[in-house]
């Protein structure tokens, strides 16, 4: 019920449905639970409870899932897991380029402003097919500190992404 209900874009209820599930005696079903409660912490800018919510549920986690929490996760206690991923702030993401170049233009002087100094645009693809055009600025080891730099209000609305 809760991925129905996380489907259908009913967070609050999802999140009741996932809470009850991480207490299963199901390992698997504990941890994906748990899982789908950093998903849900993560996107809602709760970056300490996603992160401690993946490290929990990579302990109950078996392969490819394991491996995905644990990426998620900048766990320091208990098992410790490496990350190669580096994240960023995300200022938004266009179909068209030339929409992307002019955020680039009105974006870069505040950026500047505020330490920032690289500004980048991204191709992805959504998943559709569609190109994306993403415009992106900062580097940082963890998502912790990406989003704690997210907070001040010097910088226009963005979003932390995770770069592989």
């Amino acid at each position: 019920m809760g991925l129905c209900e996380f489907k259908r874009q009913h967070i609050d209820e999802a999140r009741e449905w996932f809470i009850k599930a991480s207490s299963s005696s199901n390992q698997d079903v504990q941890g994906k639970a748990t899982a789908m409660l950093g998903i849900i912490s993560e996107n809602k800018g709760d970056y300490a409870a996603a992160e401690a919510a993946f490290a929990t549920a990579a302990i109950d986690l078996q392969g490819i899932d394991r491996n995905e929490a644990a990426k998620r996760s900048s766990s320091s206690s208990g098992t410790q897991f490496v990350s190669d991923n580096t994240y960023t702030l995300q200022f938004g993401a266009f179909k068209n380029k030339t929409n992307a170049d002019s955020a680039v233009t009105e974006l870069s002087p505040s950026l500047i402003n505020a330490g920032i100094n690289s500004i980048w645009i991204t191709e992805d693809t959504d998943r559709t097919g569609r190109k994306l055009y993403l415009v992106q600025a900062g580097h940082f080891t963890s998502r912790t500190a990406a989003s704690n730099r997210r907070k001040h209000s010097d910088l226009p609305h963005c979003i932390v992404t995770v770069t592989d």
